[in-house]
Order: C-alpha cells, then structure tokens, then sequence
C-alpha cells in the first residue's frame, strides 16, 4: 500500500515522506516514532504507532447527554399580543421537553427570553430563569412555567421579533434523589404517550392547547427546499 492511501495521511504529508525514501505503509510502520513526531506531528506520530498495532485513538460509542437544550427562533411575522408569544414560548418549551427526555434527563432551570429585532430604534430585549422545586421533564409544567413569566416578559408597546427556551443545570433520570414530601408530577406515562403518538403520526400531530392553532408567528417556509425522501406531497411526479 503507498503511503497516501494510509489513513490519516494527506497529500502534502505523503509528498515529504515520498521525499524522504518513505513510499509504502510498510516503510513508515518501521520509522521511528519520535523522529517522525519531530519531522511532522504528534497525529502522524499517532499513525506510526497505529500501523505497529499501538492503538492511540478511542472512539466514544455512547454520545454524552447534553447539559444545555435551547429552542430558539425568529418569527415569520412581529408579534404585538401576549397570547401569542406565549403560544411561541410554549412551542419552544415542547421541542425542548421532547428533546430533554429522549436523553433521559430531567430540567432544574428553564431559560425564557424574548426580543425585539436589534436593528429596531428601540431594542428590547427580556430574559427570565424559572426554577422548578423538583427537576422535571414534563411538558405541561414547562407551559405553566412559562405562564408565570409571560407577564414580566411581555411589553405591550414592543414588536416582538425572536423568542426561545432553554433548559439548563439538566440532571440525569436515573440518579435524581426525589422528595419525601413533594409529589412526583413529572408524569412519565403520560409524556411517553406524547412522543409516542407525534413520533407515529408526525411532531404537530398532539400539542398542547397553549401552543395555539393559527401560529402565524412561525418562520416562512416558502423557499422551503423539498424533502423527496420523507414528505409525500414533495415525491417527484412524472407525466408519460
């Protein structure tokens, strides 16, 4: 095998070890590491010892569980109504639930801002941290949270460009201690149910009432590139 076709071994790499009388994957396995550390890198290093067996990269086969989740978007037109930055909260807040829990993890603080378009004469910008008393993964305590601080995010002389949710200080299911006192209202069967029935029938097929019907405020999808593979109404047609 020449020496390019060895992984991990560039054009520009392989082209100074041709020069220096390395051509095969055989005469760079019997260089010396060191020498070849110092003449090029540590990562053809690496390759040197890898080609002798020494195994020097470990691959990770369980991805780490975030310990951040943010939805965020801008609308596709400026909201003036407090129903309907609330319903575009609540949006947020179910995409983040969804996600929280398809990791296992349960939610200590929620993050809610909302803004103006920083381009506007008078930027407006409001953040609040919501903390629950018991780290949760429910959807409904989500909306309620949001609830409770719609009020001091709202502005009614503000045009409202972008809004999100974020879950942060995220712990994971399995070694949460729970309260004696407190009830539990995560409600597990109940958020299974929930991902089960919009994984089936698609992610809009079950939503909360808070999210809204008409959500005018969604981003424009018109220049939208079509999905072939996955939406029936973009499959090609032909006519013969």
């Amino acid at each position: 095998m020449t020496v390019d076709e060895v992984w991990g071994i560039g054009r520009k790499i392989a082209k100074r070890l041709t020069n220096e009388g390395i051509n095969t994957a055989a005469q760079l396995s019997a260089q010396s590491p060191k020498y070849i550390r110092q003449q090029f890198s540590v990562l053809t290093e690496r390759t040197v010892n890898e080609l002798n067996g020494i195994s020097c990269l470990s691959w990770d086969e369980v991805k780490s569980p975030k310990q951040e989740i943010f939805s965020t978007r801008s609308f596709g037109q400026r909201i003036t109504v407090k129903d309907e930055l609330r319903a575009a909260l609540t949006t947020h807040a179910a995409i983040v639930g969804r996600k929280v829990r398809r990791q296992n993890s349960l939610i200590k603080k929620l993050v809610v801002f909302a803004s103006s378009s920083p381009h506007d004469e008078r930027y407006y910008k409001q953040t609040i941290v919501y903390s629950f008393i018991m780290p949760t993964d429910n959807t409904c305590e989500m909306a309620n949270g949001i609830n409770q601080v719609i009020d001091n995010l709202y502005s009614t002389d503000v045009k409202f460009y972008r809004c999100g949710v974020g879950a942060i200080e995220l712990t994971n299911r399995n070694f949460t201690q729970p309260d004696l006192f407190m009830p539990d209202h995560t409600n597990s069967n109940l958020m299974k149910c929930l991902d089960n029935i919009n994984y089936k029938y698609g992610d809009s097929m079950l939503t909360l009432a808070a999210e809204g019907h008409e959500k005018k405020w969604q981003m424009r999808r018109e220049f939208l590139s079509p999905q072939y593979t996955s939406q029936w109404r973009d499959i090609p047609k032909i006519q013969c």
